[in-house]
């Protein structure tokens, strides 16, 4: 067994969702405050502007920590594995699952010209109560965007970033079953055509061109 660091380094923006319930602790806050009787005509359940914080639920208590990413990344790289042959014929799909494990949670996410930018809780709660308007203005000086997109009665919004970095390490249970040559290669092809997150290539519902990526593996 080694221990592999992984790297990835956007080719393209990459857009997080409101919240993904399955995988974010963030959307417990937002789900309990919509809840809450008090807050009713602060909510526009068609409308992810309201309440002007909505869009930090994406994030997760973790800030740009971010835990999802470890379980869409291992989606990718399974994907992007049946493409590749190993000497017998079988496709390296059921290796990459067999083969690779995340060794944490929470992967790193940076954001910036230079990759070395991160929120923090603190901050994000210190504009909670701000306007979506000026929440939105503040998120611009931090160097990200929210991008809203109307469709009929419904407004979405997503957490954009346009330079962003991604690390995290892995457990290659079996390296002479996934050599790295091999996982590279499935890297590079999972950057291309998966991608990371919402309108990714690799979506089944609603494929886009956001998320893409390319990635550099070190062994440890």
């Amino acid at each position: 067994m080694n221990t592999l660091k992984i790297t990835l380094t956007g080719a393209s923006p990459i857009l997080f969702r409101r919240c993904y319930p399955e995988f974010d602790e963030g959307c417990e806050d937002l789900t309990a405050w919509m809840r809450d009787p008090a807050n009713k005509e602060l909510v526009a359940l068609n409308d992810d502007r309201f309440p002007s914080w909505r869009w930090q639920a994406a994030l997760g208590r973790g800030s740009t920590r971010v835990g999802m990413l470890s379980f869409f990344l291992c989606v990718a790289f399974g994907n992007a594995a049946k493409k590749f042959k190993q000497p017998d014929g079988r496709s390296y799909r059921n290796t990459v699952k067999a083969c690779l494990v995340p060794n944490t949670e929470w992967f790193d996410f940076t954001f910036g010209p230079d990759h070395d930018r991160v929120l923090t809780t603190e901050e994000l709660q210190q504009i909670r109560d701000l306007s979506y308007h000026d929440q939105s203005a503040w998120v611009r000086q931090k160097g990200f965007a929210l991008s809203s997109r109307r469709f009929r009665d419904v407004c979405r919004v997503r957490v954009r970033f346009d330079d962003w970095q991604v690390t995290g390490t892995f457990s290659n249970v079996y390296p002479e079953r996934l050599p790295v040559d091999v996982l590279q290669q499935i890297v590079d092809d999972a950057g291309k055509f998966e991608g990371l997150l919402d309108w990714r290539p690799g979506s089944p519902q609603s494929p886009g061109t956001y998320g893409t990526f390319t990635g550099s593996i070190t062994v440890l």
